[in-house]
């Protein structure tokens, strides 16, 4: 923040109509990011109180920003500043330290750590599908961050490095055909749902048709 400020301020900088513009974009997403969290514990304080004192204009004031998350605890509404909080970190860690390798792993697996123990407690999402899929996603996060340990410093051997590649590669592989999976039958779910839907319809359809017929011919024996 103190060098885009500086930038800003440079006679160089302010001869330069379209870097002055760069930088203050750049200026106001920094805000913006920064901003985002604060808020995000405010609304969730705020929507915490509402569900307590079943307030339901607020709660539905915000609950879009919770959509198919549960918002039944504290632990729960936290889960998109969890979210945030989280990726900020790493991306603090990759800037302000580019040099220390083994920090920024050692800090991605207790991100992790403490986003899979947080994930199992509260189960934030609505459908247990959800959680587990999110839950399979963090741990697989877990186990590939201890496989980056193996491209520093600690392993010297360029053939265990291009095992230890082609192993982070097919487990990464296995995790996309798993996501695809979840995708695919929750796919398959919905659209048995939706035909037998149409065939209760059909039925009820005929079900009228038929009705009807008996009624027109009662009326003619009449």
């Amino acid at each position: 923040m103190c060098g885009i400020c500086l930038k800003l301020l440079s006679q160089e900088r302010v001869a330069n109509p379209s870097e002055v513009l760069s930088t203050s974009l750049v200026f106001l997403f920094t805000l913006a990011l920064g901003a985002a969290p604060i808020y995000l514990l405010v609304v969730s304080i705020r929507l915490y109180r509402a569900v307590k004192a079943e307030d339901k204009p607020l709660i539905d004031k915000y609950k879009s920003l919770f959509e198919n998350k549960r918002i039944t605890s504290l632990g729960t509404i936290m889960y998109n500043l969890m979210f945030f909080l989280r990726r900020y970190s790493m991306i603090f860690t990759m800037v302000i330290y580019p040099n220390l390798r083994l920090f920024q792993i050692f800090g991605t697996i207790v991100l992790s750590i403490i986003y899979v123990i947080y994930t199992m407690t509260t189960m934030p999402f609505l459908e247990p599908q959800m959680n587990r899929q999110e839950l399979f996603n963090e741990v697989f996060i877990l186990i590939s961050s201890y496989f980056l340990l193996m491209y520093t410093e600690w392993t010297q051997d360029d053939q265990t490095r291009y095992s230890i590649g082609w192993l982070s590669a097919g487990s990464i592989c296995l995790n996309v055909l798993v996501n695809i999976g979840f995708m695919v039958v929750e796919q398959f779910h919905k659209c048995r749902l939706r035909c037998r839907r149409c065939q209760n319809r059909i039925k009820a359809k005929k079900r009228d048709e038929e009705l009807r017929k008996r009624r027109e011919q009662l009326l003619k024996h009449q």
